[in-house]
C-alpha cells in the first residue's frame, strides 16, 4: 500500500495482488483475499448476469486509451430521475481501515477485467468494484504491444461481508484491435 495511503487511512488505493500467482493484477478498491475467490470459482454462464460492455465495443479499432465500461443487462444508460441514487456506491466504501491489511472488505459487486491477445492472456487484468476502468500510460502500453485483436471478458463476483455469495458470472467478450 502506498504510504500516503497508509498514512491517511482515506483513500484506497491502487495495488497488486500480493499472491505470486495474481500479482500482475490491479487491485482497484478490492483485495487479493476477494480476487482468490472469484478466480477459484468456474465462470458460469447467466443471462441475467451476463456483464455487457458499453466501450470498448466488439470490432472497434482504438488508436487511444479507453475506458472500459460495462452493465448488467437489467440496468440501463439512461439518467436516473432527480434525486435517485445513481449505485450503492458510497465514498465509505473507499475508506482504509487497520483492520483491513490487505485492503478493504469487499461489499456487493467486483468486477475482473481481462484484456488479452493470442499471445499473452495476462495482458492487462484488473479487480475493480467501479463499473469502468481507464488504464494509465503503463498499463496501456501493456494492451498495445504487439499485433493482432485484444479480447476483453469480464467475471462478476457478487461479496459479503469479503465473501463471495454469488459468481463467478462470465461476461459477453469484446473484441478490438489498437493502432
Amino acid at each position: 500500500m502506498p504510504l500516503v495511503c497508509a498514512l491517511t487511512g482515506a483513500l484506497a488505493c491502487d495495488s497488486h495482488s500480493a499472491d505470486p500467482n495474481h500479482a500482475d493484477v490491479l487491485l482497484v478498491g478490492t483485495n487479493d483475499e476477494a480476487l482468490a475467490q472469484l478466480l477459484g470459482m468456474p465462470a458460469k454462464q447467466d443471462p441475467a448476469q451476463t456483464l455487457v460492455f458499453d466501450a470498448p465495443t466488439d470490432g472497434d479499432l482504438l488508436s487511444e486509451v479507453p475506458t472500459f465500461a460495462w452493465h448488467l443487462p437489467d440496468t440501463t444508460l439512461a439518467p436516473t430521475a432527480p434525486g435517485a441514487p445513481r449505485s450503492t456506491w458510497q465514498w465509505s466504501d473507499l475508506l482504509v481501515t487497520p483492520a483491513h491489511a490487505h485492503g478493504i472488505t469487499v461489499q456487493g459487486k467486483a468486477y475482473l477485467l481481462v484484456v488479452a491477445s493470442a499471445d499473452n492472456t495476462k495482458l492487462l487484468r484488473v479487480f475493480t468494484h467501479a463499473v469502468s476502468y481507464r488504464p494509465d500510460t503503463a498499463a496501456w502500453a501493456r494492451v498495445t504491444a504487439g499485433g493482432g485483436p485484444r479480447t476483453a471478458t469480464l467475471t462478476l463476483g457478487k461479496f459479503e461481508n469479503g465473501e463471495l455469495t454469488g459468481g463467478a458470472f462470465a461476461g459477453k467478450p469484446v473484441t478490438f484491435q489498437v493502432k
